[in-house]
């Protein structure tokens, strides 16, 4: 399957976080030729540290990208889009993800 989506250049969108890190999706998908998108900045469910990894990954991959669904941590936000704005994808996560109250 991955072999196919080289073939198309279509990305993939995985869903990341702490039951598949991003340095997983670094040793196993990265190295294609095809757009890689990681949910949740990488670290669902709200895992700070993998999010932090993730972005840092920005910097060594042109074919990584995130996603912003389910990411509610300020810093991380603005670190990502200030880094690497081409590379920042906005999702909310609806329906599963609560909204909350302001």
């Amino acid at each position: 399957m991955l072999g196919q989506l080289e073939d198309v250049g279509l990305p993939l969108i995985v869903h990341a976080g702490e039951g598949f890190p991003p340095g997983a999706a670094a040793e196993t998908l990265l190295d294609r030729s095809f757009p890689v998108v990681l949910s949740h900045f990488g670290g669902y469910p709200l895992n700070r540290d993998l999010m932090d990894e993730a972005i840092d990954m920005l910097d060594s991959y042109d074919d990584c990208y995130l996603d912003t669904s389910f990411v509610r941590y300020r810093q991380q936000l603005e670190r990502a889009v200030m880094e690497h704005p081409d590379r920042v994808l906005f999702g909310s996560g609806a329906p599963n993800a609560p909204r909350t109250s302001r």
